[in-house]
């Protein structure tokens, strides 16, 4: 099975709606996971909102996953879920340690984003490798071995259009996984890293098409 871990809808900075990157998706993977950014106390209000937007997609065929991504000052962070009724508090949580404590009480995992990416957590995976389930290495390099931690690596496109879903995908041995297996499969370390296109092509085909959209205004965030 085949699934985007990472792909951003235009509930954030993407171009679409997710119920379109869904229909986009069918033939290129067989789940993914939408992780659109929040950043403030407001937005992590409206997570329960954008989950249940999330749950509405009906595919046959396509897993759909709950997700967020969120900054810190030491690099970008992934939480996925299996559950789309989740409560969530009406704070930032301002430490890893509290965040990843909800996420995990919440059944899901906790993922370091490209961590290669200067927006990545990088090197400073060694110090945090405790917070995280799985690290994302699309786009990979060799900057330092991410292999000695022993983490289970996922791949995920980093998609902000329906163009560029698929890029790169996280393979699970298995067919017709629910969130719930995906989840347990990353957890378990049965997954694979796939990358099928390079980064840089990611970023020529989104970057354009986002830049031509945003004029003047999206209005489809929530």
């Amino acid at each position: 099975m085949r699934v985007d871990m990472h792909v951003h809808s235009c509930l954030s900075d993407g171009l679409s709606l997710p119920s379109k990157i869904a229909k986009s998706a069918l033939g290129k993977v067989d789940g993914l996971a939408f992780t659109d950014h929040i950043s403030s106390r407001d937005q992590l209000k409206l997570l329960e909102k954008r989950f249940r937007v999330y749950g509405s997609i009906k595919i046959d065929g396509l897993t759909i996953i709950p997700g967020f991504e969120l900054s810190y000052d030491f690099g970008h962070v992934l939480a996925v879920f299996s559950d789309f009724n989740l409560s969530f508090p009406s704070r930032v949580f301002h430490d890893i340690w509290e965040f990843r404590e909800f996420v995990k009480g919440c059944g899901g995992v906790v993922i370091a984003a490209h961590i290669f990416r200067s927006s990545g957590v990088g090197r400073r995976v060694f110090d945090l490798k405790e917070v995280f389930d799985a690290l994302e290495v699309y786009p990979f390099n060799y900057d330092f071995d991410v292999y000695s931690l022993q983490i289970p690596l996922i791949a995920g496109s980093d998609s902000h259009t329906p163009y560029t879903v698929g890029f790169a995908y996280t393979y699970i041995p298995h067919s017709n996984c629910s969130a719930d297996d995906i989840i347990q499969s990353i957890v378990k370390g049965r997954v694979l890293p796939v990358i099928r296109k390079p980064y840089i092509l990611r970023k020529l085909i989104d970057v354009p098409h986002i830049l031509s959209f945003l004029m003047p205004s999206k209005p489809c965030m929530l």
